[in-house]
This record gives C-alpha cells, structure tokens and sequence, in this order.
C-alpha cells in the first residue's frame, strides 16, 4: 500500500515538473537550446478592459471615450479594448468609475510577455559604413 501510494507521488510530481519545466526541442541537427526566459512587461498607464458579452460595441467605446481614455486596441468582436490613460487624466477615478460600469466586466493593468533574449523597444539605430 506505501509503495503503491509511494510510486503514484512520484509520477505525479513527474508529471507536474514536466508541465512546469518542459524539456528543450531539438531544432535541427544542432544541440538543443533551452526555452527563451519569459520576461512580463507592465505598460504604465494603460489597461485592458473586458466589457459584458450583452455590451455593444459602439456603447463600449462610448464609455471609454466619454472617461477621456485612449483606444489603442480592440479585439475583433468589440468586447476586449486596450486603452490608455492621458497624462492630466484622474487614473483612479477612470478604473473607480470602469470598474463601477454594469458594461464593464474586468479591468486589468496592460501586460506584455517578452522574450527576454530579444531587447525591449525599438531598434537600435543602424550607423552607416565608413
């Protein structure tokens, strides 16, 4: 009975730390390379908000434009808006006053996931040959 149980413990911690750590894949006939660290990135001052599915689109963005907010992004279905927050613009009264809205069904701060072998931003600039 304590083997048994022993040995399903063991696979399931087995099974956990493969979901967690998967193994690196071979990408052709050269070594294999571990996966690219992650790297989550907070946008400052900008949010994405998820509105109610019964919410229409035009009643959505109306909201947003009526709180003074920036639309950078909407989904395709006009549920999912990435919007942001002008400088001069009360930020906790706007996520007070979203998250307060029955059209509104989250609020969350703007995340990216990276990878953290590429660098963040633009571009260096490229310098032309002497």
């Amino acid at each position: 009975m304590v083997r048994a149980l022993a040995g399903w413990m063991a696979g399931a911690t087995l099974l956990t730390l493969t979901a967690l750590y998967p193994p690196p894949v071979a990408s052709g006939s050269g070594p294999t390379e571990p996966a690219a660290p992650r790297q989550v990135v907070v946008i400052p001052r900008q949010y994405r908000v998820w509105f109610v599915p019964t919410a229409s689109p035009s009643a959505a963005a109306d909201l947003l434009r009526r709180l003074g907010l920036r639309i950078v992004r909407a989904d395709e279905t006009g549920r999912v808006y990435v919007v942001a927050i002008p400088e001069g613009v009360d930020e906790a009264e706007v996520l007070r006053t979203l998250r307060q809205s029955p059209l509104v069904l989250h609020v969350a701060p703007h995340v990216l996931v990276v990878n953290a072998r590429k660098p963040v931003g633009p571009p260096p600039p490229k310098h032309p040959q002497l």
